[in-house]
């Protein structure tokens, strides 16, 4: 509450690459550590006086998560 929205898209975009910057060790049982790298794609949108509730808040947020997939994927979209 009280963000605007470019505070939240840079909240975000500091989550984003944050997991973009830092390697993940991943070891199977008795094998060597495997170290990945992983990246996130984040959806973002603004509850309004529109907004009839979470389960709508939550489909607005999927759909920008999709559209942040659909155009390369690692990025936050609105």
């Amino acid at each position: 509450p009280g963000l605007g929205n470019a505070d939240v898209e840079a909240i975000c975009e500091r989550v984003r690459r944050s997991f973009e910057a830092t390697p993940f060790a991943s070891k199977a049982y008795g094998e060597e550590p495997l170290e990945v790298s992983l990246t996130v794609s984040i959806g973002v949108c603004e509850m309004s006086e529109e907004s009839s509730g979470v389960d709508s808040i939550l489909a607005e947020a999927d759909k920008a998560l999709y559209r942040a997939k659909n155009s390369g994927r690692n990025r936050v979209c609105r």
